[in-house]
């Protein structure tokens, strides 16, 4: 059975992971929370608050297991009252983590036959360890028992989790750890865990596989399992779509989701997919701007489906997204994240829509919802007072929604072509993105049934001129602009650099050939071409007409295709890979008179069909190879076309084909052999296969790249490489790198070193270089030599088990903790401990104890530790419980109020001392002066002096005894005479 999260489990996590700060917040994704009420015209209210969700007092957020904690709160997998501890340092049973494995994997309690003998039926534990039974992923012992009360190892925990997840065990990294055996049962288990970064070591080198799992540690692992979403790493050009460090590429329902323009939408994004192999069939779920993954991203951030479906929920969690021809089979949900414009073109949710709004937003930091063509469900605005406005067009798709009363209007809203228009218009004109008013309205003009003047929807070609005549317009493009100057400013602004020589000539040209740079309609007609080619990458060129193309240097042209009977003059740069001179798929067999092609650069691949009829090149470079379709074709080569290798049919005499033979001299080969002069004028040639040919240089691939090393980093290997000996005859454009295993790659136009990123800690890496001209990529290099790159260096995590004992007699507390379960890659330097309260502060280099002075005495402390390394300090630990130093034991001070009353001797009374110096009073003596008669007790006062002598005067002291010694003599009674 394959384990996974449904779809709705998904979106809460997902939820929680976005709003676990706002725990509290009136909406909750606990299964409790209320559903907000629709009255009968179909307007929702807002939402009752629900009571707020308890969390316990001893998990605070700077805990590292806070977030999955909190995360399994709102899931209702944990329950606190108001009050309740967590008690994340209790060590975990077998039973306790057999029942959060089962609802991790969302298995419900067995009630089939026991298959332990020591568990009962109805017991707490039973069913969960009976489903886990029965999907084979507990044995028990030999004996038939399963022992749920025995406290379970990390070794165990780590098999477990392993099992159900089906990771592929990696004995050999689970070695890499000082006390993990590679030949040991829980090796396997322990390295994929490591390799998958769900489980780290108790240190840099030891796992303590034999010790037992702690509930902050069972939880988290758990949530790392099976809670955290998959992350999008990157979307490539050459349609590999990287996530979690493995390579996938796009089926035929998702293509749209995954094409290249949606590479920034999509930047970090969390996903939930379905896969066969490395190709992805389905999502299911979606966030984007996940944890603020799009902050600082510049607007509007376009994600455009192209009409393919999420069959999950769609979670948004950024500013400034524009949602675009997607389906969402169940929710969107836009979270309190999202404080600026929202927008949605021809977008259908299936389920609800929601707007999570935060009781704390300022009221300036308002929300538009703009949505055109779409169907947003039931549209549910919690605490909606705060949202300023929701705007929408409808078409004859739309169902009625659900909207909160008073707060949708009617506007018509631009296309996602139209937005995309005038943002490129911007991008041109004015070198910047545009700001949402001006984009709002523009883009509106271009598609409200009514503007300014009543006249109906305006052309570009209007909102161009708009641009140009407007305040920013005039001061980027004076009217006193000649046409030279017009065209360098537009490239300064566009490209960020003066324009090349063929790019000045051809635009001047146009500019002038239009009306001049005095005519706005020149150049707003200029402008418009130019955008074409600032906004849309040009991939393929079809000339259906006779056609002047420029492509500036900045951009590239794969394809050019000339159809029968045009003329194309291509003014670029840059080589073209790829050329086709007439119509693959014509049928017609008639001649259309001729197509022709003149340019100044190299062309890798040429083919020309047999409709092209005659064809004249005038191609100031190499073609490097020619293919022939048929045996009709009539060519004319200008001067300085050369081609590397011509291809004709069987039978076909190369000389036919040439209007001019001695066009036939410009050939280095034909069908992969080399050429001999051709002096012969006649109609057929003299060529032949030649058995021992000539050396001639002919364009291919280049050679290998040779040399390559490799020198690992903190999750990146950086690969240095000597260029190959032979560039093939066309100039090196490009070298890929590509690590062996895992297929990363990292890419360079120039020359060593190239970076490869996203590579897993703990895994050896080899890589292999290509290099890359205008006809293709070479052979791979030999493999570099292997390197393991290694996990980033980071803070410890806490230490644990707090304990402390106060001084007694000295205003100190000795503080004993457990050393962190993580040293973040780095030796612990120190740690710290500070009392609570009065901030004192005691250190030491190496383990517990460590002691804290200059407390007071008689005061109640707590005191809390943190760990320190080379990348700084951990967070502070749990508080220990609370403790009071104790003072010193001293003698008792002195006895007051002594009086004495004469009789058969004297009866002295007196006082107890005002401290008994921390030690109880043991007795008292009396003593007289004159005399130095004595007379002494154990408890209080009076105590009576006997044998004075009659007629004398006396006066009495008294001192008090402890454990320690004697006080200081009293002050002297009153005088009384025997």
């Amino acid at each position: 059975m394959l384990f996974t999260i449904n779809r709705t489990k998904w979106l809460n996590v997902a939820l929680v992971s976005l709003l676990l700060l706002t725990i509290c917040s009136p909406f909750s994704v606990a299964a409790e929370s209320p559903k907000p009420q629709v009255s009968q015209e179909g307007s929702a209210t807002s939402a009752q608050p629900m009571k707020n969700v308890q969390r316990f007092s001893d998990v605070p957020d700077t805990a590292w297991y806070a977030e999955a904690v909190n995360a399994w709160i709102m899931l209702g997998i944990l329950n606190p009252k108001q009050g309740d501890n967590l008690s994340p340092q209790l060590v975990m049973t077998r039973g306790d983590f057999a029942k959060f494995l089962a609802i991790s994997l969302g298995l419900s309690p067995s009630k089939s036959t026991l298959p332990f003998k020591d568990m009962s039926v109805g017991g707490d534990l039973t069913g969960y360890v009976t489903a886990l039974h029965n999907e084979g992923l507990v044995a028990g012992y030999e004996d038939g028992t399963f022992r749920q009360d025995i406290e379970i190892t990390r070794a165990e925990v780590a098999s477990l989790i392993v099992t159900a997840k089906k990771l592929k065990p990696e004995p050999q990294v689970g070695s890499g750890f000082r006390d993990v055996p590679q030949n040991s049962w829980y090796a396997g288990a322990i390295g994929a865990l490591t390799k998958a970064g769900i489980a780290n070591g108790k240190s840099k080198d030891n796992f303590d596989p034999s010790a037992n799992i702690v509930l902050a540690e069972g939880i988290t692992l758990l949530y790392r399992s099976f809670y955290s979403p998959s992350i999008i790493q990157d979307i490539g050009n050459n349609g590999t779509i990287q996530i979690d460090g493995q390579t996938y590429h796009a089926g035929a329902s998702v293509q749209g989701i995954f094409q290249p323009s949606n590479k920034a939408a999509l930047h970090n994004a969390a996903i939930q997919f379905t896969s066969a192999g490395d190709t992805i069939k389905s999502v299911e779920g979606l966030i984007i701007g996940y944890k603020d993954a799009l902050t600082g991203t510049d607007a509007p951030i376009l994600f455009d489906a192209q009409r393919d479906a999420v069959i999950g929920s769609v979670i948004v969690n950024s500013n400034h997204v524009v949602l675009a021809n997607l389906e969402i089979k169940e929710d969107l949900n836009l979270t309190s994240a999202v404080q600026s414009d929202f927008f949605a073109y021809n977008v259908l949710v299936k389920g609800k829509t929601v707007f999570l709004k935060d009781n704390d937003r300022l009221e300036s930091q308002i929300t538009n919802i703009w949505f055109d063509n779409s169907d947003f469900g039931q549209l549910y605005l919690y605490n909606s007072a705060l949202l300023k406005k929701v705007e929408i067009s409808t078409d004859k798709m739309s169902k009625s929604s659900s909207k909160s009363k008073g707060e949708v209007r009617t506007l018509a809203i631009a296309t996602t072509s139209q937005v995309t228009t005038v943002s490129n218009l911007y991008t041109a004109l004015f070198n910047r993105a545009p700001d949402t008013a001006g984009l709002n309205f523009w883009a509106n003009a271009l598609n409200n049934a009514s503007n300014n003047t009543g006249t109906g929807p305006v052309s570009i070609t209007t909102v161009t001129q708009g641009f140009l005549t407007a305040p920013e317009g005039t001061s980027s493009y004076p009217s006193s602009t000649n046409a030279e100057a017009f065209v360098t400013s537009f490239y300064q602004k566009t490209f960020g650099r003066a324009p090349d020589a063929g790019g000045l000539a051809f635009w001047v040209a146009a500019l002038n050939n239009a009306g001049g740079a005095n005519s706005e309609t020149a150049k707003t007609s200029v402008t418009s071409q130019i955008i074409n080619v600032v906004g849309t990458p040009i991939g393929t060129f079809t000339a259906k007409v006779d056609t002047d193309l420029n492509v500036d240097e900045s951009s590239s042209l794969d394809t050019l295709n000339v159809q029968s009977g045009v003329k194309a003059n291509y003014f670029g740069q840059t080589s073209i890979p790829t050329v086709n001179l007439g119509d693959s798929a014509a049928t017609d067999a008639k001649l259309p008179g001729s197509t022709s092609l003149t340019a100044s650069v190299d062309i890798g691949q040429m083919t020309v069909h047999d409709n092209a009829g005659a064809v004249n090149l005038n191609v100031q470079g190499m073609i490097g190879s020619l293919q022939i379709t048929g045996a009709n074709s009539q060519l004319v080569l200008g001067a300085g076309t050369s081609i590397g290798n011509l291809n004709v049919s069987s039978g076909v005499d190369p000389a036919t084909i040439f209007v001019n033979s001695a066009d036939l001299a410009s050939v280095r080969s034909i069908n992969g052999q080399s050429t001999a002069p051709v002096s012969n004028t006649n109609s057929k040639s003299n060529w032949k296969p030649d058995p021992d040919p000539n050396p001639v240089t002919l364009i291919g691939v280049p050679s290998v790249p040779t040399n390559v090393t490799a020198i690992a980093g903190n999750g990146t290997a950086t690969v240095s490489f000597d260029a190959p000996l032979s560039d093939g005859g066309s100039a090196i454009t490009g070298y890929t790198v590509t690590s062996s295993p895992g297929g990363f790659t990292g890419t360079g136009t120039t020359a060593s070193p190239i970076t490869v990123t996203g590579l897993m800690y703990g895994t050896a890496y080899t890589f292999t270089v290509v290099a890359t001209n205008i006809v293709g990529d070479s052979a791979a290099s030999l493999a570099s030599g292997s390197v393991t790159p290694v996990a980033p260096i980071g803070v410890p995590s806490v230490p644990t088990n707090v304990t402390a004992i106060a001084g007694n007699g000295t205003a100190t507390a000795t503080v004993s903790f457990d050393a962190p379960l993580s040293d973040g890659g780095s030796a612990i330097t120190g740690y710290t401990v500070m009392s609570s309260p009065g901030g004192s502060t005691g250190t030491g280099t190496t383990a517990s104890p460590i002691t804290v002075t200059g407390l007071t005495y008689g005061t109640a402390y707590t005191f809390t530790v943190i760990a320190t390394n080379i990348a700084g300090d951990s967070a502070a630990s749990l508080a220990s419980g609370s403790v009071t130093p104790v003072a010193p034991i001293g003698v008792p001070s002195a006895p007051t109020n002594v009086t004495a009353i004469a009789g058969n001797g004297a009866t002295v009374s007196f006082d107890a001392p005002l401290s008994d110096g921390g030690s109880a009073i043991t007795g008292y003596t009396v003593t007289s002066s004159p005399g130095g008669f004595t007379g002494t007790g154990t408890t209080a006062s009076p105590i009576t002096v006997t044998g004075l002598t009659y007629g004398t005067v006396y006066t009495f002291t008294v001192v008090a005894t402890n454990g320690v010694g004697s006080s200081p003599a009293s002050s002297p009674s009153n005088p009384v005479t025997q």
